[in-house]
Parts: structure tokens; sequence; C-alpha cells
């Protein structure tokens, strides 16, 4: 199980905090002065490269959120506007008609805003490799978006190689150790719903969908919410994980619910209680919002 193997620490350094707020010490005579160190002027040093790579990450990840938004926005007005006009879709046309003028609105801004971008930064493979790197490097939002691992292009999924494959299999499940070591409810919230049910996404070749694994993320995320959103997730786990299905009986079994409690909330005393309550399902991967 993720939440009870140990982080490799090779092949993921963390990133360090940036050295000019770190305080040291140089001879001054006889006294020691305390300074900050200046920033490394080397374009070419560890660190440069390290900044460089998080810039790249995060410049893709606004523009490829923009320009897919947009995309989006676009696609409802044009799904809209091609309806027929027949009384069984009397309903959804009036629905539209409010839906027209609120998302071309919104794709003007998300449109606009998205031209300030060169054009293949906000692509998926770009923004994918992008934080390949950046998660390589050990930025903890590059690690929860390459764990997540969904990226498209106007509608259209990328194609994985298998060498990408490989790298995910080798990676991922050590980011999603770090996210639950650090306390990372981005992590906890893909973990709950497993893979994403399609073949463009990697997740389940690490997790296998499994449901014992999926109860217990669970457990967590409603350990961790306010009332509101902890009720929303009992509903959720009684209707998935305890209710009996069709032909056969729940999916869990008593003893693995009661062992799942208690893997929840040992997880959740060792990395999560420090936290402020949530109150909706955690946003893996953002940019680029208006």
């Amino acid at each position: 199980m993720f939440w009870r193997s140990s982080p490799r620490t090779p092949g993921t350094p963390n990133i360090a905090a940036p050295t000019s707020q770190t305080p040291t010490a140089r001879s001054k005579g006889d006294k020691a002065e305390l300074r900050a160190t200046p920033p490394d002027p080397d374009p070419a040093s560890p660190r440069a490269d390290a900044q460089a790579i998080k810039a790249t990450f995060e410049a893709s990840r606004d523009c490829y959120f923009l320009r897919n938004n947009a995309f989006a926005a676009k696609s409802i007005i044009n799904a809209c506007l091609t309806l027929p006009q027949t009384p069984e879709t009397e309903g959804r046309r009036a629905a539209c008609a409010n839906s027209i003028e609120m998302n071309r609105a919104r794709t003007d801004k998300l449109s606009e805003a998205a031209e300030a971008c060169p054009k293949e930064t906000a692509t998926a493979k770009f923004f994918y490799e992008a934080t390949k790197a950046a998660a390589a490097q050990g930025d903890t939002d590059a690690q929860a978006c390459y764990v997540q691992s969904l990226y498209q292009s106007e509608g259209v999924d990328l194609t994985y190689s298998q060498q990408d494959i490989d790298d995910y299999l080798r990676d991922a499940p050590n980011y999603i150790a770090h996210g639950l070591s650090r306390g990372d409810w981005r992590i906890v919230a893909l973990l709950a719903r497993g893979g994403h049910g399609d073949q463009y996404n990697p997740l389940e070749l690490v997790t296998k969908n499994d449901i014992y694994t999926q109860y217990v993320m669970n457990r967590l995320l409603q350990l961790g919410a306010d009332s509101t959103y902890a009720n929303q997730l009992n509903g959720l786990i009684q209707a998935i994980y305890l209710a009996p299905r069709l032909m056969q009986g729940p999916p869990l079994t008593q003893e693995q619910i009661a062992r799942g409690n208690k893997d929840a909330l040992a997880l959740f005393h060792r990395s999560f209680d420090h936290q402020a309550l949530l109150q909706d399902t955690p946003v893996v991967c953002r940019g680029g919002a208006l």
C-alpha cells in the first residue's frame, strides 16, 4: 500500500528553499555578521536550472488550461447552436440560451488571455514534458499534475509512448508516497477515485483500481472534511463501498472495512490532522483560471 511504503529519495530531490532567505555567517574582524546569501549568479548552476524548469512548467500549465478552457467553452456554445429544433430538445434549447451568453463572455476572456501564450507551450505534449521535468526536480504541484496525467489538446488525448509508460510506472508511485507523507490532499483525491476509466490515463496501471485503497482514501477525505463535505462523502462511501451490489454482497468484507477505517485514521493523524478542513474535493492540477 502506498501509505505503508517509504518514499524513495534518489531521483526526486526536494527543491531547496531560496538561499536568499538563508542567513549565513562570515567573518568581519573579530565579529560574525549575519547576512543573506545572494542568488547564485551563474545561469548554468543546478539551482538556476531548477528555477528555469519550474518557470517553464508554470507558464505551460497556465497557457494549457487557458486554451483548453476556451476550447471547452466554445464547444458548449457550438453544441447548443447545433441542437435540432424538435419538441424533444425544447427544454435543452431553453437552458442553452442562457448558457450561450455566459460561455460566450467567458470564451472571449479566455481566448484573449490565451493569445499571449506561444501556441506550442499550451499543447498537451509540451505541458506533459514540462510537468515531467519539474516533477523530477521535486516540484510538488508538478508531481500532482504528473500523477493525474490527464492531457488533452482541444479534446484530443495525448498518446503515451512505451517509454512514457515505463517512466510513469517508475516515478508515480514515489510521488504518491511523497504526497501522502507530506499530507497532500490532492494525492488522496486521486487515489480515492482510482483511475479515470479510460485507456489514456496511466494512473490505473499503478493503482490497479484497488477498491480497498479507494475506500481508505475516501475515509481519509471524510476525516479531513467539514460537516457538509463529510456528509457527501459518507453518502458516496455507503453507496459504492458498503451497500450490497446486484446479485452479490458489498465489495468489501467487514474485516476489510474495519482495517480500512484504522488505516485511514492512522494516516490522518500521521500526515493530515494539522490542516484546515476540506470544503470540497481538492483540485489536483489547476492553472490559467480567470
